[in-house]
């Protein structure tokens, strides 16, 4: 650990060394500040661009989680188990089963729909 302390430690005076030699050797020293405020505003803007991303995902956290309130517990568990089907589904790749949703009551009816249109792409195909 103290090597590779001891090495990010010299690597960094070497650069501030360089940098300062070319500050005072530079004629044109408004070149050199001017990349430094360039350098603080792009650093300014995307950190606030990256600040404005966190805010926006913890208020939609927020409203999600608030909706939760307003559900009662059943509601919630069918909310759980379809999000949990369509990860499933989402797992196992298949477009065709995300765009035609598998019930219990029409597995057959399903599966015959999916054999349909696999054949109807294949034929637009040829």
């Amino acid at each position: 650990m103290t090597n590779g302390l001891r090495s990010l430690r010299t690597m960094s005076q070497n650069a501030s060394e360089t940098y300062l030699e070319v500050f005072q050797t530079s004629e044109s020293k408004q070149f050199v500040i001017i990349i430094m405020i360039l350098g603080l505003l792009i650093s300014t803007v995307s950190f606030g661009v990256v600040l404005y991303q966190v805010w926006m995902i913890d208020r939609n956290k927020a409203e999600i989680l608030s909706l939760y309130a307003l559900l009662q517990m059943k509601e919630i568990t069918e909310v759980y188990d379809a999000c949990t089907e369509y990860m499933d589904m989402l797992n196992q790749g298949s477009i065709l089963s995300q765009v035609f949703k598998q019930t219990a009551d029409d597995t057959e009816d399903h599966e015959a729909t999916v054999a349909e249109q696999m054949q109807g792409l294949q034929s637009s195909k040829n």
